[in-house]
């Protein structure tokens, strides 16, 4: 079945499903596309790269193993909690892609644990991820150790070449079920099921690479941004907090503070803020849409004292007005169909 929804930048463009649960959708708003999954793990995005968003997913059920697809088109930042067992691993990237502080190579995949934590700084990319939903599956030793206390750790693995080819090659079979036109490849899914759950279980096992010592410096920088990170909560940063008052309070130096925030986000302390609190406000915008909000009293109340160059700082983030995105907001409360 396939249903498109006409939106000149809508949260869900198109969708694709079949009536077993899998689906494609094609997203124009990134807070859409980070609730799409929350059922396997709820996640927040910051869009972090200037310009409009555009994302693609792609959801394989095959009874309880879940092929993920995901195409994003900005850079983001992605956090949550893993409520089930998953790998994932990159198709491609246009720049450098961050799992929980360490860099995501080529032949290296992702294992999170059930109940993981993550961070993930994503540049425009491509990703796979395959994950268990253990209630839905038989109680098999394999997947009673993916969620017992005692599972591999979380973290990422180097995958040798003949074990990627044949985890990536499994994946791309599964995404082909979503519309397949020979009837018998839907029936071979089971099969395909099982050797997913075996790949799952070798990647698991492997050796933990995220232990692997870096410069002194790489490792200084990253705890200089998490602890600013610490203090700046990415759903209501205070808009009092400057630059100063950061430096202080995680006791480093203004230098210091700018050399570690280019090294890992590539974006200046004032940048990660702005676009914090500018991601901030538009979430705002949208959950108040029902109760003709003031635009200027939210912008104000995220820390934005000058309008004109709050709706200026806006436009060159997300490619739109922030009245764009009450309209939408408020056509989309109204007719609803396009909704996830």
């Amino acid at each position: 079945m396939n249903e498109v929804a006409h939106d000149d930048c809508g949260a869900v463009l198109e969708r694709a499903g079949t009536p077993d649960g899998s689906w494609r959708r094609t997203f124009g708003d990134v807070d859409e596309q980070a609730v799409s999954l929350d059922s396997l793990y709820p996640q927040h995005y910051q869009q972090l790269g200037q310009g409009r968003f555009r994302g693609e997913m792609t959801r394989i059920d095959l009874d309880g193993v879940i092929v993920i697809r995901e195409r994003v088109n900005r850079r983001l930042m992605q956090t949550g909690t893993m409520r089930t067992p998953s790998i994932g691993w990159l198709i491609e990237s246009e720049g450098r892609f961050r799992f929980n502080r360490q860099d995501l190579e080529p032949h290296t995949a992702i294992f999170y644990r059930r109940g993981s934590e993550f961070e993930i700084q994503a540049a425009p990319s491509d990703l796979i991820g395959v994950t268990l939903v253990p209630e839905r599956l038989d109680d098999s030793a394999w997947i009673h150790a993916l969620v017992c206390d005692d599972a591999p750790s979380e973290g990422v693995r180097r995958v040798p070449c003949a074990l990627f080819d044949r985890l990536q090659h499994a994946a791309y079979r599964a995404l082909a079920l979503l519309d397949p036109a020979d009837p018998v490849l839907r029936a071979r899914s089971n099969g395909l099921r099982q050797e997913l759950i075996d790949l799952m279980w070798t990647v698991a096992t492997l050796p933990n690479a995220s232990g692997m010592r870096r410069p002194g410096r790489d490792r200084t920088f990253d705890r200089v941004v998490r602890a600013a990170q610490r203090e700046l909560s990415p759903d209501h940063p205070a808009p009092g907090v400057s630059i100063e008052t950061l430096c202080r309070r995680i006791g480093v130096s203004r230098r210091n503070l700018f050399y570690a925030f280019d090294a890992v986000l590539g974006l200046s302390p004032h940048q990660y803020l702005q676009r914090l609190r500018l991601n901030s406000v538009r979430r705002a915008i949208k959950a108040q849409a029902h109760a003709d909000p003031s635009i200027g009293d939210l912008a104000s109340a995220g820390g934005f004292e000058h309008p004109s160059r709050f709706a200026t700082d806006y436009r060159r983030l997300f490619d739109e007005r922030p009245s764009d995105t009450l309209r939408r907001a408020r056509d989309r409360r109204r007719d609803p169909r396009g909704t996830v």
